[in-house]
Protein backbone atom coordinates (compact mmCIF):
# COMPACT_ATOMS: atom_id res chain seq x y z
CA UNK A 1 0.00 0.00 0.00
CA UNK A 2 1.08 3.45 -0.81
CA UNK A 3 2.50 5.53 2.49
CA UNK A 4 0.54 8.49 2.46
CA UNK A 5 2.43 11.69 2.35
CA UNK A 6 2.30 15.13 4.02
CA UNK A 7 1.95 16.23 0.23
CA UNK A 8 -0.76 14.73 -0.20
CA UNK A 9 -2.59 14.86 2.58
CA UNK A 10 -2.35 18.32 2.25
CA UNK A 11 -3.80 17.85 -1.63
CA UNK A 12 -6.85 15.99 0.08
CA UNK A 13 -7.22 18.45 2.62
CA UNK A 14 -7.10 21.76 0.35
CA UNK A 15 -9.99 19.37 -2.22
CA UNK A 16 -12.50 18.91 0.87
CA UNK A 17 -12.06 22.58 1.85
CA UNK A 18 -12.66 23.44 -1.69
CA UNK A 19 -15.34 21.23 -2.56
CA UNK A 20 -17.29 22.00 0.91
CA UNK A 21 -17.14 25.58 0.25
CA UNK A 22 -18.43 25.60 -3.36
CA UNK A 23 -21.24 23.02 -2.37
CA UNK A 24 -22.08 25.53 0.91
CA UNK A 25 -22.24 28.67 -1.30
CA UNK A 26 -23.91 27.53 -5.04
CA UNK A 27 -27.72 26.71 -5.44
CA UNK A 28 -28.22 23.63 -6.89
CA UNK A 29 -32.36 24.19 -7.51
CA UNK A 30 -31.67 27.21 -10.02
CA UNK A 31 -33.95 27.62 -12.27
CA UNK A 32 -32.70 26.09 -15.74
CA UNK A 33 -35.21 28.15 -18.04
CA UNK A 34 -34.54 31.89 -16.32
CA UNK A 35 -31.29 31.93 -15.79
CA UNK A 36 -28.54 33.41 -17.45
CA UNK A 37 -26.93 31.02 -19.71
CA UNK A 38 -26.11 33.15 -22.57
CA UNK A 39 -23.84 35.35 -20.03
CA UNK A 40 -22.59 32.17 -18.61
CA UNK A 41 -21.74 30.44 -22.15
CA UNK A 42 -19.52 33.51 -23.42
CA UNK A 43 -17.78 33.88 -19.99
CA UNK A 44 -16.91 30.01 -19.81
CA UNK A 45 -15.89 30.93 -23.67
CA UNK A 46 -13.51 33.93 -22.74
CA UNK A 47 -12.25 32.13 -19.79
CA UNK A 48 -10.99 29.13 -22.01
CA UNK A 49 -9.44 31.37 -24.03
CA UNK A 50 -7.79 33.19 -21.94
CA UNK A 51 -6.35 29.72 -20.40
CA UNK A 52 -5.09 29.26 -23.79
CA UNK A 53 -3.26 31.97 -24.43
CA UNK A 54 -1.24 33.14 -21.57
CA UNK A 55 1.16 36.20 -21.92
CA UNK A 56 4.56 35.11 -21.90
CA UNK A 57 6.97 37.54 -20.16
CA UNK A 58 11.01 37.17 -20.41
CA UNK A 59 13.20 35.89 -19.24
CA UNK A 60 12.04 33.62 -17.13
CA UNK A 61 9.05 32.70 -19.28
CA UNK A 62 6.60 33.59 -16.60
CA UNK A 63 3.34 33.48 -17.86
CA UNK A 64 0.48 35.62 -17.37
CA UNK A 65 -3.02 34.43 -17.79
CA UNK A 66 -6.34 37.12 -17.48
CA UNK A 67 -8.70 34.52 -16.09
CA UNK A 68 -8.43 35.87 -13.10
CA UNK A 69 -9.49 39.34 -14.25
CA UNK A 70 -12.90 37.10 -15.86
CA UNK A 71 -13.73 35.59 -12.56
CA UNK A 72 -13.04 39.05 -10.58
CA UNK A 73 -15.12 41.24 -12.88
CA UNK A 74 -18.25 38.05 -13.00
CA UNK A 75 -17.75 38.57 -9.18
CA UNK A 76 -18.28 42.24 -8.75
CA UNK A 77 -20.93 42.38 -11.63
CA UNK A 78 -22.75 39.07 -11.64
CA UNK A 79 -22.48 37.51 -8.40
CA UNK A 80 -21.24 34.50 -6.57
CA UNK A 81 -23.18 32.47 -7.53
CA UNK A 82 -22.75 32.62 -11.58
CA UNK A 83 -18.91 33.19 -10.95
CA UNK A 84 -18.79 29.56 -9.51
CA UNK A 85 -20.77 28.16 -11.81
CA UNK A 86 -18.56 30.00 -14.58
CA UNK A 87 -15.91 28.18 -12.71
CA UNK A 88 -17.50 24.97 -12.59
CA UNK A 89 -17.81 24.88 -16.31
CA UNK A 90 -14.58 25.90 -17.15
CA UNK A 91 -12.82 23.72 -15.43
CA UNK A 92 -14.71 20.88 -16.86
CA UNK A 93 -14.31 21.93 -20.13
CA UNK A 94 -10.19 22.36 -19.07
CA UNK A 95 -9.96 19.22 -18.16
CA UNK A 96 -10.92 17.46 -20.84
CA UNK A 97 -8.64 19.75 -23.29
CA UNK A 98 -5.74 19.34 -20.88
CA UNK A 99 -6.88 15.32 -20.34
CA UNK A 100 -2.29 14.66 -20.05
CA UNK A 101 -2.66 16.98 -16.39
CA UNK A 102 -3.17 14.30 -13.82
CA UNK A 103 -7.07 14.33 -12.69
CA UNK A 104 -5.93 15.40 -8.83
CA UNK A 105 -3.95 18.53 -10.14
CA UNK A 106 -7.02 19.62 -11.97
CA UNK A 107 -9.27 19.02 -8.87
CA UNK A 108 -6.42 20.93 -6.68
CA UNK A 109 -6.80 24.01 -8.93
CA UNK A 110 -10.67 23.95 -9.14
CA UNK A 111 -10.67 23.62 -5.40
CA UNK A 112 -7.77 26.80 -4.48
CA UNK A 113 -9.91 28.95 -6.83
CA UNK A 114 -13.29 28.25 -5.54
CA UNK A 115 -11.87 29.30 -2.14
CA UNK A 116 -10.03 32.09 -3.50
CA UNK A 117 -13.12 33.53 -5.37
CA UNK A 118 -15.48 32.93 -2.25
CA UNK A 119 -13.16 35.03 -0.32
CA UNK A 120 -12.95 37.72 -2.59
CA UNK A 121 -16.40 37.70 -2.53
CA UNK A 122 -16.53 38.37 1.31
CA UNK A 123 -14.36 40.74 1.06
CA UNK A 124 -15.69 42.80 -1.18
CA UNK A 125 -18.91 42.97 0.65
CA UNK A 126 -17.17 43.47 3.86
CA UNK A 127 -15.78 46.54 2.29
CA UNK A 128 -19.12 47.99 1.00
CA UNK A 129 -18.94 47.07 -2.61
CA UNK A 130 -21.91 46.70 -4.68
CA UNK A 131 -22.72 43.93 -6.80
CA UNK A 132 -23.80 45.00 -10.53
CA UNK A 133 -21.85 48.40 -9.88
CA UNK A 134 -18.09 50.11 -9.92
CA UNK A 135 -16.98 52.73 -8.05
CA UNK A 136 -13.87 54.43 -9.25
CA UNK A 137 -13.92 56.76 -5.71
CA UNK A 138 -13.99 53.24 -3.41
CA UNK A 139 -10.63 51.89 -5.41
CA UNK A 140 -9.36 50.33 -1.72
CA UNK A 141 -12.19 48.10 -2.38
CA UNK A 142 -11.10 46.66 -5.09
CA UNK A 143 -7.23 46.52 -4.14
CA UNK A 144 -8.30 44.97 -0.92
CA UNK A 145 -10.24 42.34 -2.69
CA UNK A 146 -7.23 41.75 -5.37
CA UNK A 147 -4.77 41.24 -1.90
CA UNK A 148 -6.97 38.71 -0.99
CA UNK A 149 -7.73 37.22 -3.51
CA UNK A 150 -4.08 36.32 -4.49
CA UNK A 151 -3.31 35.78 -0.85
CA UNK A 152 -5.23 32.83 -0.70
CA UNK A 153 -3.37 31.46 -4.05
CA UNK A 154 0.10 32.31 -2.43
CA UNK A 155 -0.97 30.48 0.62
CA UNK A 156 -2.17 27.31 -0.56
CA UNK A 157 0.37 27.01 -3.61
CA UNK A 158 3.05 27.98 -1.62
CA UNK A 159 2.70 25.86 1.36
CA UNK A 160 2.51 22.93 -1.11
CA UNK A 161 5.82 23.43 -2.63
CA UNK A 162 7.31 24.25 1.30
CA UNK A 163 6.29 20.89 2.47
CA UNK A 164 7.34 18.83 -0.67
CA UNK A 165 10.31 20.34 -0.93
CA UNK A 166 11.22 21.54 2.71
CA UNK A 167 12.07 25.08 1.30
CA UNK A 168 12.36 28.12 3.78
CA UNK A 169 9.16 29.55 4.30
CA UNK A 170 10.32 33.43 4.52
CA UNK A 171 12.52 33.09 1.51
CA UNK A 172 9.84 31.17 -0.53
CA UNK A 173 7.14 34.11 0.10
CA UNK A 174 9.75 37.06 -0.27
CA UNK A 175 10.38 35.67 -3.83
CA UNK A 176 6.89 34.99 -4.99
CA UNK A 177 5.45 38.03 -4.04
CA UNK A 178 8.46 39.82 -5.63
CA UNK A 179 7.55 37.82 -8.91
CA UNK A 180 4.18 38.43 -8.90
CA UNK A 181 3.55 42.00 -8.06
CA UNK A 182 3.58 42.63 -11.52
CA UNK A 183 1.09 40.62 -12.23
CA UNK A 184 -1.43 41.60 -9.18
CA UNK A 185 -0.97 45.14 -10.60
CA UNK A 186 -1.95 43.91 -14.31
CA UNK A 187 -5.07 42.01 -13.24
CA UNK A 188 -6.21 44.83 -10.97
CA UNK A 189 -6.05 47.03 -14.04
CA UNK A 190 -7.64 44.43 -16.29
CA UNK A 191 -10.20 43.70 -13.87
CA UNK A 192 -11.27 47.34 -13.82
CA UNK A 193 -11.10 47.35 -17.52
CA UNK A 194 -13.04 44.56 -18.01
CA UNK A 195 -15.56 45.61 -15.39
CA UNK A 196 -16.30 48.89 -17.23
CA UNK A 197 -16.56 47.57 -20.79
CA UNK A 198 -19.48 44.63 -19.55
CA UNK A 199 -21.44 47.48 -17.47
CA UNK A 200 -21.21 49.76 -20.64
CA UNK A 201 -21.37 47.62 -23.47
CA UNK A 202 -22.40 43.91 -22.07
CA UNK A 203 -21.53 40.71 -23.70
CA UNK A 204 -20.24 42.90 -26.54
CA UNK A 205 -17.84 44.57 -23.93
CA UNK A 206 -16.46 41.13 -22.79
CA UNK A 207 -15.86 40.05 -26.42
CA UNK A 208 -13.58 43.40 -27.05
CA UNK A 209 -11.75 42.47 -24.10
CA UNK A 210 -11.33 38.87 -24.72
CA UNK A 211 -9.95 39.66 -28.23
CA UNK A 212 -7.61 42.40 -27.12
CA UNK A 213 -5.97 40.12 -24.62
CA UNK A 214 -5.75 36.93 -27.19
CA UNK A 215 -3.98 39.72 -29.89
CA UNK A 216 -1.50 40.74 -26.47
CA UNK A 217 -0.76 37.02 -26.11
CA UNK A 218 0.23 36.49 -29.35
CA UNK A 219 2.40 39.75 -29.53
CA UNK A 220 3.93 39.32 -26.66
CA UNK A 221 4.63 35.24 -27.69
CA UNK A 222 6.69 36.88 -30.89
CA UNK A 223 8.37 39.09 -28.65
CA UNK A 224 9.07 36.18 -26.43
CA UNK A 225 10.10 33.89 -28.99
CA UNK A 226 12.50 36.19 -30.39
CA UNK A 227 13.93 37.09 -26.92
CA UNK A 228 14.67 33.41 -26.64
CA UNK A 229 16.31 32.98 -29.91
CA UNK A 230 18.70 36.07 -29.30
CA UNK A 231 19.24 34.67 -25.29
CA UNK A 232 20.23 31.45 -26.91
CA UNK A 233 22.53 32.70 -29.82
CA UNK A 234 24.01 34.78 -26.76
CA UNK A 235 24.43 32.19 -24.32
CA UNK A 236 25.82 29.34 -27.02
CA UNK A 237 28.87 28.29 -27.85
CA UNK A 238 28.87 28.21 -32.05
CA UNK A 239 31.12 25.87 -31.98
CA UNK A 240 30.06 22.87 -30.40
CA UNK A 241 26.28 24.13 -29.71
CA UNK A 242 26.47 24.21 -26.04
CA UNK A 243 25.84 26.59 -23.58
CA UNK A 244 29.23 29.05 -23.27
CA UNK A 245 31.96 29.76 -20.41
CA UNK A 246 29.71 32.95 -19.37
CA UNK A 247 26.22 31.28 -19.36
CA UNK A 248 27.36 28.59 -17.13
CA UNK A 249 29.20 30.86 -14.33
CA UNK A 250 25.88 32.37 -14.57
CA UNK A 251 23.59 29.31 -14.32
CA UNK A 252 26.26 27.84 -11.11
CA UNK A 253 26.26 31.42 -9.43
CA UNK A 254 22.35 30.79 -9.56
CA UNK A 255 22.72 27.24 -8.46
CA UNK A 256 24.53 28.27 -5.42
CA UNK A 257 21.92 30.83 -4.25
CA UNK A 258 19.78 29.74 -1.35
CA UNK A 259 21.43 25.70 -1.93
CA UNK A 260 21.40 24.94 1.84
CA UNK A 261 20.56 21.05 2.00
CA UNK A 262 20.95 20.53 -1.43
CA UNK A 263 23.15 18.69 -3.09
CA UNK A 264 25.18 19.68 -6.18
CA UNK A 265 28.57 17.96 -8.18
CA UNK A 266 30.31 20.12 -10.02
CA UNK A 267 32.56 18.03 -13.25
CA UNK A 268 35.45 19.88 -15.45
CA UNK A 269 37.08 17.61 -17.76
CA UNK A 270 39.87 18.29 -20.48
CA UNK A 271 39.98 16.30 -23.58
CA UNK A 272 43.83 14.25 -23.73
CA UNK A 273 46.29 15.28 -26.03
CA UNK A 274 44.22 17.47 -27.74
CA UNK A 275 47.13 19.77 -28.80
CA UNK A 276 48.75 16.89 -30.35
CA UNK A 277 45.85 16.07 -32.31
CA UNK A 278 45.82 19.97 -33.78
CA UNK A 279 49.52 19.26 -34.57
CA UNK A 280 49.14 16.92 -36.73
CA UNK A 281 45.71 17.47 -38.60
CA UNK A 282 45.21 21.33 -38.61
CA UNK A 283 42.81 23.39 -36.62
CA UNK A 284 39.74 22.78 -38.67
CA UNK A 285 39.93 19.00 -37.56
CA UNK A 286 40.37 20.01 -34.10
CA UNK A 287 37.31 22.10 -34.96
CA UNK A 288 35.18 18.90 -35.54
CA UNK A 289 36.78 16.85 -32.89
CA UNK A 290 35.63 19.32 -30.27
CA UNK A 291 32.11 19.13 -32.10
CA UNK A 292 32.33 15.29 -31.62
CA UNK A 293 33.16 15.64 -28.01
CA UNK A 294 30.52 18.03 -27.71
CA UNK A 295 27.65 15.91 -29.25
CA UNK A 296 28.67 12.75 -27.15
CA UNK A 297 28.73 15.12 -24.25
CA UNK A 298 25.37 16.35 -24.58
CA UNK A 299 23.77 13.06 -25.24
CA UNK A 300 25.21 11.71 -22.48
CA UNK A 301 23.83 14.28 -19.74
CA UNK A 302 20.64 14.47 -21.64
CA UNK A 303 18.81 11.39 -19.73
CA UNK A 304 20.53 12.92 -16.48
CA UNK A 305 18.93 16.37 -17.21
CA UNK A 306 22.47 17.58 -16.53
CA UNK A 307 23.73 21.28 -17.02
CA UNK A 308 27.01 21.08 -19.48
CA UNK A 309 28.81 23.52 -21.08
CA UNK A 310 31.90 24.53 -23.22
CA UNK A 311 34.14 26.32 -20.58
CA UNK A 312 37.29 27.09 -23.27
CA UNK A 313 39.68 25.48 -25.73
CA UNK A 314 39.64 21.52 -24.96
CA UNK A 315 37.29 21.52 -21.58
CA UNK A 316 33.85 20.76 -20.75
CA UNK A 317 31.95 21.36 -17.80
CA UNK A 318 29.24 19.51 -16.18
CA UNK A 319 26.50 20.39 -13.09
CA UNK A 320 24.82 17.65 -11.60
CA UNK A 321 22.11 19.08 -9.35
CA UNK A 322 20.71 16.08 -6.78
CA UNK A 323 23.77 14.39 -7.39
CA UNK A 324 26.32 13.14 -4.64
CA UNK A 325 30.27 13.03 -4.93
CA UNK A 326 30.09 9.27 -5.69
CA UNK A 327 27.26 8.98 -8.06
CA UNK A 328 28.85 12.07 -9.69
CA UNK A 329 32.27 10.08 -10.57
CA UNK A 330 30.58 6.88 -11.42
CA UNK A 331 28.38 8.81 -13.94
CA UNK A 332 31.58 10.71 -15.16
CA UNK A 333 33.48 7.27 -15.50
CA UNK A 334 30.39 5.94 -17.26
CA UNK A 335 30.63 8.74 -19.48
CA UNK A 336 33.84 8.78 -20.35
CA UNK A 337 34.06 4.74 -21.10
CA UNK A 338 31.29 6.18 -23.74
CA UNK A 339 33.46 8.47 -25.30
CA UNK A 340 36.08 5.61 -25.63
CA UNK A 341 34.11 3.65 -27.19
CA UNK A 342 33.20 6.05 -29.69
CA UNK A 343 35.42 5.74 -32.83
CA UNK A 344 36.65 8.71 -34.58
CA UNK A 345 39.23 9.14 -37.49
CA UNK A 346 42.47 10.10 -35.99
CA UNK A 347 43.01 8.59 -32.51
CA UNK A 348 45.40 6.21 -33.66
CA UNK A 349 47.68 9.00 -32.66
CA UNK A 350 46.67 9.32 -28.98
CA UNK A 351 48.42 6.97 -26.78
CA UNK A 352 45.54 5.44 -25.56
CA UNK A 353 44.32 4.84 -29.17
CA UNK A 354 41.13 6.23 -28.59
CA UNK A 355 39.17 9.33 -27.48
CA UNK A 356 40.00 10.45 -23.78
CA UNK A 357 39.38 12.67 -20.92
CA UNK A 358 40.71 13.64 -18.20
CA UNK A 359 38.01 14.72 -15.42
CA UNK A 360 37.78 16.51 -11.41
CA UNK A 361 34.55 16.35 -9.40
CA UNK A 362 34.17 18.55 -6.75
CA UNK A 363 31.02 18.39 -4.23
CA UNK A 364 29.45 21.67 -2.93
CA UNK A 365 29.41 22.04 0.99
CA UNK A 366 28.64 24.70 2.81
CA UNK A 367 31.99 25.49 3.38
CA UNK A 368 32.39 26.40 -0.50
CA UNK A 369 32.63 30.12 -0.44
CA UNK A 370 31.35 31.11 -3.90
CA UNK A 371 31.64 29.59 -7.47
CA UNK A 372 35.29 29.94 -8.15
CA UNK A 373 35.96 28.30 -5.03
CA UNK A 374 34.03 25.30 -6.30
CA UNK A 375 35.60 25.72 -10.04
CA UNK A 376 39.11 26.00 -8.82
CA UNK A 377 38.78 22.45 -6.93
CA UNK A 378 37.56 20.52 -9.76
CA UNK A 379 40.02 22.60 -11.83
CA UNK A 380 42.51 20.48 -9.08
CA UNK A 381 41.06 17.06 -9.21
CA UNK A 382 41.25 17.58 -13.25
CA UNK A 383 44.86 17.98 -13.05
CA UNK A 384 45.37 16.04 -10.76
CA UNK A 385 43.49 13.05 -13.22
CA UNK A 386 45.97 14.27 -15.79
CA UNK A 387 48.97 13.80 -13.46
CA UNK A 388 47.92 9.93 -12.67
CA UNK A 389 48.00 9.41 -16.23
CA UNK A 390 45.01 10.57 -18.18
CA UNK A 391 41.93 8.92 -18.96
CA UNK A 392 40.53 8.47 -15.75
CA UNK A 393 38.36 10.76 -13.42
CA UNK A 394 39.43 11.87 -10.04
CA UNK A 395 37.31 13.41 -7.09
CA UNK A 396 38.42 16.66 -5.46
CA UNK A 397 40.36 15.94 -1.79
CA UNK A 398 42.37 18.06 -0.06
CA UNK A 399 44.89 15.46 1.78
CA UNK A 400 45.56 14.39 -2.13
CA UNK A 401 46.34 17.47 -3.65
CA UNK A 402 48.22 18.92 -0.64
CA UNK A 403 50.20 15.70 -0.97
CA UNK A 404 50.51 16.39 -5.08
CA UNK A 405 52.04 19.54 -4.62
CA UNK A 406 54.42 18.48 -2.08
CA UNK A 407 55.75 15.64 -4.91
CA UNK A 408 55.85 18.50 -7.02
CA UNK A 409 58.23 20.20 -4.93
CA UNK A 410 60.25 17.38 -4.34
CA UNK A 411 60.83 16.63 -8.32
CA UNK A 412 61.54 20.22 -9.18
CA UNK A 413 64.31 19.92 -6.05
CA UNK A 414 65.48 16.63 -7.97
CA UNK A 415 65.57 18.58 -11.34
CA UNK A 416 67.60 21.87 -9.90
CA UNK A 417 70.13 19.04 -8.57
CA UNK A 418 70.68 17.43 -11.94
CA UNK A 419 70.74 21.29 -13.15
CA UNK A 420 73.66 21.60 -10.88
CA UNK A 421 75.62 19.02 -11.23
CA UNK A 422 75.73 19.45 -15.64
CA UNK A 423 76.43 22.77 -15.40
CA UNK A 424 79.01 23.18 -11.94
CA UNK A 425 81.99 23.43 -14.56
CA UNK A 426 80.01 26.29 -16.33
CA UNK A 427 79.18 28.70 -13.54
CA UNK A 428 77.54 31.48 -16.14
CA UNK A 429 75.11 28.83 -17.67
CA UNK A 430 74.44 27.52 -14.74
CA UNK A 431 73.52 31.26 -13.15
CA UNK A 432 71.66 31.97 -15.95
CA UNK A 433 69.68 28.46 -16.02
CA UNK A 434 69.23 29.25 -12.08
CA UNK A 435 67.51 32.89 -12.74
CA UNK A 436 65.22 31.36 -15.98
CA UNK A 437 63.78 28.93 -14.07
CA UNK A 438 63.44 31.18 -10.96
CA UNK A 439 61.39 33.60 -13.27
CA UNK A 440 59.26 30.68 -14.64
CA UNK A 441 58.45 29.22 -11.14
CA UNK A 442 57.43 32.99 -10.32
CA UNK A 443 55.64 33.17 -12.96
CA UNK A 444 53.29 29.82 -12.56
CA UNK A 445 52.52 31.16 -9.35
CA UNK A 446 51.89 34.64 -9.76
CA UNK A 447 49.40 33.06 -13.18
CA UNK A 448 47.87 30.40 -10.51
CA UNK A 449 48.81 27.60 -12.90
CA UNK A 450 47.88 23.88 -12.05
CA UNK A 451 50.18 21.15 -11.21
CA UNK A 452 50.31 19.88 -13.94
CA UNK A 453 50.32 23.02 -16.01
CA UNK A 454 53.84 23.72 -13.98
CA UNK A 455 54.75 20.69 -14.89
CA UNK A 456 54.55 21.11 -18.91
Amino acid sequence: MKRLTKSNLYIIITCILGIVAYLFHIDMSFNLIGFEWTNVVFLVISIILLNHYMILLPPKGNAISMDSAVYLATTFIFGLEITLIVLLIGSLIFALYQHKISWWKHLTNFSISSIMIISAYYTFILLGGQIGFLHMETTYVYIGTLVVYYAINIIFVGFYFIIGSSENVITFFKDTSTEILFSYLSTLVMTVILGVLIISHGLFGLLLFTSIVVLLSMAFKQYYNLYEEVAKKANTDSLTGLYNHSYFKEVLADFLKNRKGLKLCLALIDIDDFKKFNDNYGHLAGDDLLKKIGALLKEGCKKQEFFVARYGGEEFVIIMENVNKKAAVLFLNTLRKQINDSYYEGVDIFPHRCLSFSGGVTEYDEGVYNSAELIGKADQAMYFAKAQGKNNVQLFDNITITSSLLDHEKEIELLEQQVKFFLYKDVYTYKHSRRVYQYAKEFSNHLQLSDYEKKC
